[in-house]
């Protein structure tokens, strides 16, 4: 299913695919920066779902160059686990905090749970880190180079 091919985008109109695609990187960029200034839940959470459109949007795009765009969609996947299980952690955290008339305590547990998360979010920062590597016009650039070597494939 090469929906791609079917595409009519020329040099002169990839204009509109750069600026999503471009809107979509920076966006995650720019969350991921946040999140290594102030990693509250809400902002990995937003970073999470970012970095989900994005995934999306270069898995759609695996035809220009499979190899190359389905290993870079596995590892934005990964990256988008790894922010949803940081996600569920904080969801434990706070159901377990919530149990104010347990008479068990929870305090190993909750530390368990805290450092699998701290884990989980260092893991995401380093896995973010080289998906977010490139300045935007450079990794424009480089798309826009490896669908123009597509096209004249198709």
């Amino acid at each position: 299913l090469d929906h791609l091919s079917k595409l009519n985008i020329d040099e002169g109109r990839f204009g509109v695919m750069k600026a999503g695609l471009l809107n979509i990187y920076v966006e995650g960029q720019n969350l991921l920066n946040l999140c290594l200034k102030t990693p509250t839940h809400d902002n990995l959470h937003e970073w999470r779902k970012s970095t989900k459109d994005f995934y999306y949007l270069t898995n759609s795009l695996s035809p220009i160059w499979k190899p190359v765009f389905q290993a870079y969609s596995k590892e934005i996947k990964l990256l988008t686990d790894l922010l949803g299980d940081v996600n569920d952690y904080f969801e434990l955290n706070h159901y377990m905090q919530s149990l104010v008339d347990n008479p068990y305590d929870f305090t190993m547990l909750l530390d368990i749970i805290d450092t699998n998360r701290q884990n989980l979010i260092s893991d995401a920062y380093q896995l973010g880190r080289k998906i977010y590597a490139m300045e935007p016009d450079s990794f424009a650039s480089q798309f826009k180079a490896y669908y123009s070597a597509y096209k004249k494939t198709c």
